[in-house]
């Protein structure tokens, strides 16, 4: 299966560093979010996307020391969706994401496009207006 083989190819590469794939729009000075966890997301329970052992780790650390961002798998070159790479909502949700200057720019700034990787819907808004409404409905 095509899709299968291709994230054969992007995990079994664990030297891979995507702590630094693009995810901003030059243009509209944006930075690219996944909307939702995907359901198999690396930060899930369990190890749906059949990683190394220790690889989420070391994702992590990359990001940590670069400044860098996870990108969610489905937006990745390559993939087969086409759509433009967007931070990994699990990243982002993860006490690490402080670190990555993608995210403190979200933050601060608020200039995000919500990447939908069911319907590939891209939704310019203000990330902490976003943000605060996810709160208000997790209460």
């Amino acid at each position: 299966m095509k899709v299968r083989q291709d994230l054969d190819d992007i995990e079994s590469d664990d030297e891979k560093d995507y702590s630094h794939a693009p995810v901003a729009d030059p243009e509209t000075w944006r930075v690219r979010l996944v909307e939702d966890r995907c359901t198999t997301c690396v930060f899930r329970a369990g190890n749906l996307m059949n990683l190394s052992p220790g690889r989420v780790k070391q994702m992590l650390e990359d990001c940590q020391k670069n400044q860098g961002h996870i990108v969610c798998h489905q937006t990745l070159e390559g993939y087969g969706k086409g759509l433009p790479g967007g931070i990994c909502r699990g990243f982002e949700q993860h006490p690490q994401a402080v670190d990555s200057a993608a995210i403190r720019y979200l933050r601060e700034t608020g200039r995000v496009t919500l990447v939908n990787t069911e319907t590939g819907e891209l939704t310019d808004m203000d990330y902490r207006l976003w943000k605060k409404g996810q709160q208000e409905t997790d209460e």
